[in-house]
């Protein structure tokens, strides 16, 4: 018997927990308290600030690992990313796609 056999952790669930922790390349993982985790900028990066405020386009690597769910979604400053734009909400279309959901 193996040492990680007799733990009781169930190591297929460590590494999806894990694999859904990914993010699009710019992005940088943070764990939340909670065990979750969200994708989001330092503030130095600026790249990836570019990308939270709608001002580049996701490639389409990116894109495709947000859409097959490998990836978490981006954390946007002017609302939720646009999967049929590949990008998030510009700060002027910040009410318009609010106004979608309400």
């Amino acid at each position: 018997v193996m040492p990680r056999d007799s733990n009781g952790v169930d190591y297929r669930q460590e590494r999806n927990s894990e694999h859904s922790c990914k993010c699009p390349s710019e992005y940088t993982v943070r764990r939340l308290a909670n065990g979750s985790c969200s994708c989001d900028c330092f503030d130095k990066q600026r790249d990836c600030i570019k990308y939270k405020k709608g001002k580049e386009y996701f490639n389409h690597s990116d894109r495709l690992c947000i859409e097959m769910g490998t990836c978490q979604l981006p954390s946007c400053d002017f609302g939720v990313y646009l999967r049929s734009s590949g990008r998030c909400p510009r700060k002027h279309e910040k009410f318009r796609t609010w106004s979608r959901y309400h």
